[in-house]
């Protein structure tokens, strides 16, 4: 099996090496074999743009699954909406499914500490608007999954990262997990593949 994991630095597994990001776990626990293209810093049209460039080509259903988690970037620096966001992300499922990919997981970024992200990470942003975002964004995902209508071969799974790690709750900056985070995330969603 061969999943390929499209983010941002939550799926990069920013601030440490990347054996310590979640689809590194993944693949460490459950031998499928896990391609990482999170890049740090990256919009979710960034992301869809850059998925493009990865699976354009694999026309013959090189990947048998897409993991897509971003958005969060999107919010803190002020650049689209919920409703934008998403559809970015539709973008991306249809994308997959036309390339040939039959299984699509669509994960729901964590919630920030905004007290602990206003000292660690960026100042000044207003983090209690980003979570608000955030939640709304995490609601139009779990709707996409019902009334996704593109690509009615594929199967999207949403995956509620949000829900569970807002009672885990371990930070290292306020906005990114804690090593520890990143293998509870992986836990998360290593429970919710059907490609296992």
């Amino acid at each position: 099996m061969k999943l390929l994991c499209c983010g941002d630095s939550l799926v990069n597994g920013f601030p440490f090496p990347r054996s310590f990001s979640f689809p590194s776990i993944i693949a460490d626990e459950t031998g499928i074999e896990v391609r990482n293209i999170g890049i740090n810093g990256i919009t979710a049209a960034d992301a869809a743009y850059y998925l493009k460039t990865k699976i354009g080509n694999h026309r013959s259903s090189y990947f048998d699954a897409v993991l897509i988690s971003c958005g969060s970037n999107d919010f803190m620096l002020g650049m689209s909406g919920p409703g934008d966001v998403c559809s970015d992300v539709e973008t991306m499922c249809a994308l997959s499914a036309e390339c040939g990919i039959r299984q699509i997981y669509i994960c729901s970024p964590p919630l920030t500490n905004p007290e602990q992200a206003s000292g660690f990470w960026m100042p000044g942003v207003p983090y209690e608007k980003v979570n608000e975002d955030l939640k709304t964004y995490a609601g139009l995902l779990k709707n996409l999954v019902s009334g996704f209508r593109h690509a009615p071969n594929a199967d999207i799974t949403f995956i509620d990262i949000q829900k569970a790690y807002q009672d885990y709750g371990r930070y290292h900056d306020g906005v990114h997990p804690t090593k520890a985070g990143y293998r509870f995330i992986a836990e998360t969603i290593i429970r919710k593949l059907t490609i296992l």
